[in-house]
C-alpha cells in the first residue's frame, strides 16, 4: 500500500539534491568552471571532500540493497538531504513516487542557483540554461515529474530568450527570485512594461510563475546576532529558518506579487498562473 492510499495527491513541493556538477556537465563551454557547485571562497577544498563523502555514501547506499530497503519502509520519516531515497539520482526518484503513491511532483533543486549571484550576465543566463537543461534531464523519463526552472528577471531580454530554451526543453514552471529584479538600488519592478513580453509568453504556454521561500531575501542576519548562541532551526536540524524568520518570510513575495496585482499585470494576463510554495 502507497502512502497516498487511494486519495489523489500531487505534491507541490519536492526537491533533488544536485551533485557538484550538476550545472557544470549542462553548461555550455566558457563557463562550466565558473557553475561547478564548490562552496565559494570560504568552501575550497575542506567543501570538496565533505561533498566527495556525501556522494560516496549516496553510491554506496544504492548498491547496498539492505539500506535501500530500510528507506524504502517509510519514505517520509527516513532520511533527508542527499541521504534521502530518491534526492539524487532521477530513476531513484521514480521508485519514490512508486511508494508514495503521488500523481505528479512539482521537483525544485537545491543549493544549485549560485550563478544567480554574479555580476556577470553571462554566467547567470549561462547558469539559468544549464539549470534549465538539468532539471530537464532529471524528470526526463517519468510524466509524473514536473521540473521547475529557475530564470532571473534582471535582463528582460535575456530571460525572454531562457524563457524559450525552458518551454522548449519541457520544464513545467519557472521559479523567478522574488526581490526586484536588479536589485534594490538599480533595479526596476517585475510589473515593468519591458516584461510584458515574458509574461505574456508565459500565460501562453500555461506555464505558471512559481515563488518560493529563498527565492528573495529572508531576515537580515543581524537579527540572529543577540550574543547568545544561535538556536537550531525550527526543525531541530541546522537549516536556514529558526523562529524569527518566520514573520519576516512572505514579505518577498508578497511584495512581489504587489507590484503584479497593483500594476496591473494579472489584468493584461488573466490566464497568468502563479504558485507560492513553502
Amino acid at each position: 500500500m502507497s502512502y497516498a492510499n487511494d486519495r489523489i495527491c500531487f505534491d507541490a513541493d519536492s526537491h533533488l539534491m544536485p551533485k557538484p556538477d550538476f550545472l557544470e556537465k549542462h553548461a555550455d563551454p566558457g563557463i562550466r568552471e565558473a557553475l561547478r557547485i564548490d562552496g565559494g571562497e570560504s568552501g575550497g577544498a575542506k567543501f570538496k571532500q565533505w561533498f566527495d563523502r556525501i556522494i560516496d555514501g549516496v553510491e554506496a547506499r544504492r548498491a547496498d540493497p539492505e539500506q535501500t530497503a530500510a528507506l524504502e519502509h517509510n519514505v517520509i520519516a527516513s532520511a533527508k538531504g542527499w541521504a534521502a531515497h530518491g534526492a539524487v539520482y532521477p530513476d531513484e526518484r521514480s521508485r519514490t513516487l512508486d511508494l508514495l503513491g503521488f500523481k505528479r511532483q512539482l521537483v525544485f533543486s537545491t543549493f544549485a542557483g549560485q550563478h544567480l549571484a554574479s555580476s556577470d550576465p553571462k554566467v547567470v543566463y549561462g547558469g539559468t540554461r544549464a539549470h534549465s537543461r538539468a532539471m530537464a534531464e532529471f524528470c526526463s523519463d517519468d510524466e509524473r515529474l514536473l521540473g521547475v526552472t529557475m530564470i532571473p528577471l534582471s535582463e528582460p531580454k535575456l530571460a525572454q530568450i531562457e524563457l524559450e530554451v525552458a518551454i522548449e526543453l519541457g520544464n513545467s514552471a519557472i521559479h523567478i527570485p522574488s526581490d526586484a529584479p536588479g536589485g534594490n538600488t538599480n533595479g526596476f519592478s517585475p510589473a515593468h512594461a519591458d516584461l510584458d513580453p515574458f509574461w505574456a509568453r508565459m500565460e501562453e504556454a500555461q506555464i505558471p510563475i512559481m515563488l518560493h521561500i529563498g527565492g528573495g531575501r529572508l531576515l537580515p542576519r543581524a537579527y540572529h546576532n543577540n550574543g547568545r548562541p544561535r538556536p537550531n532551526d525550527w526543525l531541530g536540524g541546522g537549516e536556514n529558518l529558526r523562529g524569527k524568520d518566520f514573520p519576516a518570510v512572505h514579505h518577498s513575495p508578497e511584495n512581489f506579487l504587489n507590484a503584479l496585482i497593483l500594476d496591473g499585470v494579472f489584468d493584461r494576463h488573466p490566464n497568468l498562473q502563479c504558485g507560492v510554495i513553502e
